[in-house]
């Protein structure tokens, strides 16, 4: 019974490992890249929901307090990367700002995280 339980709990605690904060909906992509330091507790993981909220890991921020944050995460050893988790539905224009906020705190390396598709092999006949 344990060893069902471990089955069971293993994917959802691997789910929760992709930095803390809202989990947005993010868009699909079929030739994405692993970005395995996205999963480190210093990453600097900036979420935008749907409805326009911007989280810096589990804290919720408001656009313009979004540099001096970054500023500080960096100060205190982050990496000088951000890695940005945007809802497929989130306004472009928020996007951008969120963007420009990143850039103007001295970062310019930015990775998009997705959700990796899974394709099936074409199986060609002989």
């Amino acid at each position: 019974m344990l060893a069902l339980l471990a089955v069971f709990i293993a994917p959802i605690l691997s789910w929760h490992d992709l930095a803390s904060g809202p989990y947005p909906d993010l868009p699909e992509a079929r030739h994405s890249v692993e970005m395995p330091r996205a999963n480190r507790e210093d990453a600097l993981v900036i979420a935008i929901t749907r409805d326009g909220k911007v989280y810096c890991g589990p804290d919720r921020l408001w656009l313009e307090e979004l540099p001096a944050t970054i500023r500080e995460r960096l100060n205190a050893g982050a990496e000088r990367k951000a890695y940005l988790k945007v809802d497929r539905w989130a306004k472009y224009g928020l996007v951008i700002n969120v963007l420009n906020a990143v850039r103007s705190a001295g970062v310019e390396n930015i990775g998009f995280l997705a959700e990796n598709v899974r394709t099936t092999p074409r199986v060609v006949p002989p």
